[in-house]
């Protein structure tokens, strides 16, 4: 599960993504853990940038990540588009006031734009055995302008990475059937361990599911996301540890709920589809639904390329947030079109990023359920 900062008191936007997730303590062997951090400009803004750096707490504590040495963790600097903002990067790796400190410095200013985007990433750092909470801290040095001074600048808050018991297992949450009529019921299942509480949430309700790998929902009247919420109490007293799975399921023809109605015309429970201004490649766009809705459309890499990805995160208030991704890959054979299909209730924000190579296809509509458009929004900016 990648984490994401919406450019919380930075002029850049990150993504961090741990590998695995979640992560998991180290038992009787030492569990290695990669983190992936994701930087690039917020949508439509720009910032120049010389030097990234990423801290947490070293040792054996619960609010601790790791105790391996800063000396001993590899540093690199991967996914660079374009390829030379992966060039000229200076790792240094530092032990101080009891943080593991990984300062990236380049030998230029980067203008950060549009698709421009880098990962640097940690590996090799072995997970110590305590479970916690961890904060990822980051500082940016940039300037809004390619003449100014690039001055520090600290994510607020930072990442949180929880570590859970090295048995813990969660995940593949999924219905038994991914659209249904309008008053029908689904199955959905998961793979859970035992020891934290699970609890089920959807629209404006939950219940819980502990104990249980799987779960009947009620009769569904409108097109709906699910999450489902491990949490395992801190045995040092502090916040409580938190996983979610998400998933979601589309109803046909759907419930409205109006007050006065009169209709003196043709009535249309399907409103007419709608083409949407697909991101370009390394870009993302943002959208509002005014009704529910189905995202369709298809991705197909160009011929001989690797592995072009589209990415839909929906987030609405009520439902929390879930991402369903897309890949197509014609390195070999003839090309392919991967299909795309993406519910949306109404009211939720998408973001839609697209991940690939020149020459990739990437055909999007939006097929409402009653008469709601879908607009592209300002991207959020906390």
């Amino acid at each position: 599960m990648a984490i994401h900062a919406r450019s919380a008191g930075t002029l850049l936007r990150y993504t961090l993504k741990p590998v695995p997730a979640p992560v998991p303590i180290s038992g009787d062997k030492d569990q290695d853990l990669r983190l992936e951090l994701k930087i690039e400009a917020p949508t439509g803004q720009t910032a120049y940038c010389n030097k990234i750096q990423i801290r947490f707490l070293h040792g054996a504590a619960p609010e601790a990540l790791s105790q391996t040495a800063p000396a001993e963790v590899y540093t690199g600097v991967e996914a660079a588009s374009p390829s030379d903002f992966g060039r000229n990067w200076t790792p240094k790796r530092e032990l101080i006031d009891g943080k593991a400190v990984f300062t990236f410095t380049n030998s230029r200013k980067l203008e950060f734009k549009n698709a421009n985007t880098v990962t640097l990433v940690l590996s090799s750092l072995f997970v110590n055995k305590a479970l916690g909470r961890v904060e990822i801290e980051v500082s940016e040095w940039t300037a809004a302008t390619s003449s100014a001074t690039p001055a520090e600048k600290q994510l607020d808050p930072p990442f949180p990475v929880d570590k859970w018991p090295s048995e813990f297992t969660f995940q593949n949450l999924r219905p038994d059937e991914i659209s249904v009529a309008r008053g029908e019921k689904v199955i959905l299942t998961w793979e859970a361990s035992r020891g934290p509480t699970y609890t089920m949430h959807w629209d404006d309700h939950s219940e819980s599911v502990t104990g249980d790998l799987s779960w009947e929902s009620p009769e569904l009247e409108r097109t709906t996301g699910f999450m489902l919420m491990a949490q395992l109490a801190d045995p040092g007293g502090g916040a409580p540890l938190i996983y979610a799975l998400t998933t979601a399921v589309t109803v046909t023809e759907p419930n409205l709920t109006v007050g006065d109605l009169e209709v003196n015309g043709v009535v249309r429970m399907q409103g007419p589809r709608a083409a949407i201004a697909a991101p370009p490649r390394g870009q993302a766009r943002y959208f509002k639904a005014g009704t529910d809705g189905t995202i369709l459309g298809y991705l197909q890499a160009a011929s001989g390329q690797p592995a072009a990805t589209l990415a839909a995160t929906v987030y609405r208030a009520a439902t929390g947030e879930y991402t369903m991704r897309f890949s197509s890959d014609n390195s070999a054979g003839p090309p392919t079109e991967t299909p795309i299909s993406i519910p949306v209730p109404a009211d939720a924000e998408v973001r839609l990023y697209h991940a690939g190579n020149d020459g990739d296809t990437l055909n999007l509509a939006w097929l409402p359920r009653g008469a709601g458009t879908f607009d592209e929004i300002t991207p959020p900016t906390a």
